[in-house]
């Protein structure tokens, strides 16, 4: 995947997606990573998010700590390995590189989605208009990985025309799970055909079908 235009972005969402919900006493089986992670007052995002219960040194842990979604933890390793471009579209920010890539093993990551965003209401807006548009992939295969993208709000609408064949938008099937090997599957089998010229071709065969079904 020398050719940039056959290298896929993939970016990626962290709660729901990498990070889950805690879990509790009669919860099913899960195949999680647990890590303790030490959140600090002055790095933490503002936005989207609410305040921890800080303690007297502006700082907050979880006590039954912090649990990701081992596959996707793996899979994230796996497309760095290759090489794939990996980028956060979290409301975390670049606060996504303080706390989660050290415990997780990943590199810093690039960012994707950033800045206030306080004219969007919702976070599924934000990130859609800075995924759409953002030039460091144009011309690229782009998908993004979230466990909450209603009808309507995925980036290939706002993407250039000749780009929207080659963008997927992926909600993962459960965010208390996050990402599964079923997920990656799919995934999976389409970052295999945004990485070569025939893959190309194909996603936009299909892209034309799928206009002509409509």
């Amino acid at each position: 995947m020398s050719d940039p235009k056959f290298r896929p972005v993939v970016a990626i969402d962290m709660d729901g997606v990498l990070r889950v919900a805690a879990t509790r006493p009669g919860s099913p089986k899960r195949d999680l990573i647990a890590a303790e992670i030490t959140y600090r007052r002055d790095a933490f995002p503002t936005l989207h998010h609410s305040e921890p219960p800080w303690d007297d040194n502006g700082e907050y842990a979880d006590d039954e700590g912090e649990e990701f979604s081992r596959v996707g933890v793996e899979w994230v390793h796996d497309l760095l390995g290759r090489g794939v471009d990996v980028v956060w579209a979290t409301t975390w920010q670049h606060h996504a590189n303080t706390y989660f890539s050290p415990v997780l093993g990943f590199p810093d990551l690039a960012v994707a989605v950033v800045g206030d965003g306080s004219r969007f209401e919702e976070p599924v807006e934000w990130k859609s208009a800075q995924l759409s548009t953002d030039p460091r992939w144009e011309g690229r295969a782009l998908v993004w990985v979230d466990d909450d993208i209603p009808p309507g709000w995925g980036i290939e609408r706002n993407r250039r025309p000749k780009d929207r064949a080659i963008t997927l938008s992926y909600r993962v099937r459960s965010y208390w799970l996050g990402l599964t090997e079923w997920d990656i599957d799919v995934l999976d089998a389409w970052l295999t055909l945004a990485s070569t010229p025939e893959g190309h071709a194909e996603l936009r065969r299909r892209r034309r079908a799928e206009r002509e079904r409509l």
